[in-house]
């Protein structure tokens, strides 16, 4: 499924140069680069000069998105360390942001961790509902969030669930619990 995305997402920018498109997980982006691109000089220069213009932003640096709740910090740095030292010996990047959409829980470790790396922002999705609809309430979606250390991270939590926030969904279908400010489709 990778390769599927990877293949029509890199082509459509080659086709259409003011589009953008964000990656997150390097373990599958580097078997389809490993794979398919790595022999095929003419596939290769494309790939690095979509992420040398940022056209294929690639974020988050690890290989996955990691478990922050139950792992030791050595299996945090592990992804982190292999995943950075592919995207910068490849490609020559280092993310400065990371990607967190999707692990359940979040560790008090983390600001300390993730500076450590070297990352100056994080994105996070996951949380109670209670917490998130309260950073909604009081407009607190984006902090600084400190942990157990001294250490400090900008943070910024989605507004919905893997989307953006409430003023930019047109589709009923997508939010049917709140008023859509534009709708285009009432179905």
């Amino acid at each position: 499924m990778a390769k599927r995305i990877l293949d029509s997402v890199t082509n459509y920018l080659i086709d259409n140069p003011e589009k953008k498109f964000t990656w997150s997980d390097h373990s599958f982006f580097r078997k389809w680069y490993d794979e398919n691109i790595k022999n095929n000089p003419k596939r290769k220069k494309e790939i690095k000069n979509l992420i040398a213009t940022g056209k294929l932003d690639l974020v988050n640096g690890g290989l996955v998105q990691n478990d922050e709740a139950g792992p030791l910090a050595k299996e945090t740095y592990t992804n982190f360390v292999e995943g950075l030292t592919f995207l910068y010996d490849e490609f020559g990047v280092r993310p400065d942001t990371v990607w967190q959409l999707d692990p359940f829980g979040h560790s008090s470790s983390t600001p300390e961790i993730l500076k450590s790396l070297g990352f100056k922002n994080v994105v996070l999705n996951r949380m109670s509902d209670a917490y998130k609809n309260t950073l909604r309430e009081n407009q607190d979606l984006e902090f600084i969030w400190q942990g157990d250390g001294e250490e400090e991270i900008f943070t910024k939590v989605l507004h919905g669930h893997y989307g953006v926030d409430i003023a930019f969904y047109f589709d009923t279908r997508w939010f049917a619990s709140n008023k859509c400010p534009n709708p285009i489709d009432t179905r």
